[in-house]
């Protein structure tokens, strides 16, 4: 019973994540047809990398300077691929078809997403299908693959099909030659038990070739290990571990719950464009800090039992204060929750301010459903002040802070409404700029929809 209950445990350690050593063996490299690769993968020294595709669901989707694009489910079981606008401010299929109905595979932006989860990657001049393969009941999995178009959908084409036992996390980091990609090799050893080989892969965004740029493995002592990419800098990825050692057991659930994350450590490094020794920015235990890279410097709240505190670390390694201690500023909603991880969190930045969301109450309606109110926060890195953003949607009892979807100039495209008609729940885009976004102001340039992003609830 315990056995299972650590797995659990250590599942939602991980997802709090958002979820070292070099490998040992070269690296591997396969064509789309599985033969020796042409070439290998760019090597990451020039290739001006960013994030393509935030490694983060909540922006489920990439954008370039042009629009945003995202993969939208359809009601048969399939997506479609579609295109905002920011010009326009329309949203599109992304498909050059004249008269097409965008049903079936005749449509570019028609895609069989059965086994799959998919997210888009945007370069400026061509677009990129990320396919994870899924476990599903009864039936084996399919390969995990790329596929390739033009921007407008045409000339869509595989461009690799990943070798063996290959998962894919969400979000990609792109150069001008690459995308790099985090993955899970999964092999069987003789007893038959599966083996996780957490590595980054980097891609060839035009022949498909794929390399391995870094790997890790279980070291003595350690019962698991798990490896995500958590941005880039101008000199290096900024990669993350996580490692689970040999813990005691006991039959008192308190005990065996601290013995666990007493041997569960978090590790923040960045890993040099040039093959240099590795950089760490950031080691804690268990979820005791939450931490988020915006390009240049590593922010992390550090969560303990007399104060919450924000601090920034340079590439460098310098660690600067920012927030002694949230709970004593004036600004912060006061309410029934504790400064906890998962409570208060960083969840994106614009410009020079870091935006904190903050689940501030949570408690029971007369209607007997959960109330659950969250506010958000943006802390100036230049004065080190903070205000209160009050921009939000309350939507099924849950009062939450506009989420970014991506950002372009001086403005933002956001989910400007969330509601539930008719129990479907919706999410319709707007665009505001930054400046009424971080004062406040709604003022939404609303996104002309084609598809509709909904789910069914209740």
């Amino acid at each position: 019973m315990l056995r299972r209950f650590a797995a659990l445990l250590l599942s939602v350690l991980l997802l709090a994540a958002c979820s070292a050593s070099p490998a040992s063996s070269p690296p591997a490299s396969a064509s789309p047809s599985g033969q020796p690769a042409p070439a290998p993968a760019p090597a990451p020294g020039a290739q001006n990398y960013r994030i393509g595709t935030p490694f983060d669901d909540i922006a489920r989707g990439s954008s370039n300077d042009k629009g945003f694009y995202q993969v939208l489910p359809r009601d048969d079981g399939a997506s479609n691929l579609m295109f905002t606008d920011y010009g326009t401010g329309k949203q599109l299929y992304v498909c050059s078809n004249p008269s097409c109905e965008h049903r079936d595979e005749s449509c570019p932006s028609y895609i069989k997403s059965e086994g799959y989860s998919i997210f888009p990657v945007a370069f400026d001049d061509q677009l990129v299908l990320v396919y994870n393969s899924l476990s599903l009941w009864n039936k084996d999995p399919l390969p995990s693959k790329l596929e390739s178009m033009s921007l407008n959908g045409s000339d869509r084409k595989t461009l690799c099909t990943f070798q063996g036992s290959i998962t894919l996390q969400d979000g990609a980091l792109i150069g001008s030659d690459s995308l790099v990609l985090c993955a899970n090799k999964i092999t069987s050893d003789e007893q038959g038990d599966l083996q996780l080989h957490p590595c980054v892969l980097s891609v060839d965004r035009n022949s498909g070739a794929y390399s391995e740029l870094y790997s890790i493995g279980l070291e003595d002592g350690e019962m698991q290990k798990s490896l995500f990419i958590r941005g880039v800098s101008e000199t290096g990825f900024i990669l993350k571990t996580i490692t689970v050692r040999d813990y005691e057991e006991t039959d008192d659930t308190d005990e065996f719950t601290e013995n666990i994350k007493q041997a569960t450590t978090q590790r923040i490094f960045e890993l040099p464009f040039d093959g240099g020794p590795e950089k760490d920015l950031l080691t804690y235990r268990a979820s005791s800090c939450y931490e988020k890279h915006d390009g240049k410097n590593l922010y992390y709240i550090k969560y303990e039992e007399d104060k919450c505190s924000l601090f920034a670390v340079n590439g460098s390694g310098q660690t600067t204060v920012l927030v002694e201690d949230f709970s004593e500023l004036p600004q912060l909603k006061k309410g029934n929750t504790p400064l906890a991880r998962g409570n208060l969190f960083i969840a994106n930045f614009v410009d020079h301010y870091i935006l904190i969301n903050h689940l501030y109450s949570e408690g029971v309606l007369a209607n007997k459903n959960i109330e659950v109110l969250y506010t958000q926060y943006a802390v100036d890195t230049s004065t080190e002040e903070m205000r209160e953003i009050t921009l939000s949607n309350y939507v099924l009892a849950t009062r939450k802070p506009i989420n970014i979807i991506s950002q372009f100039g001086d403005s933002l495209l956001v989910d400007a409404v969330e509601e539930v008609i008719d129990r479907k729940a919706y999410r319709r885009q707007g665009i505001i700029t930054k400046a009424d976004y971080l004062n406040s102001v709604p003022n939404y340039q609303m996104i002309d929809l084609l598809f509709e992003d909904s789910i069914l609830v209740g």
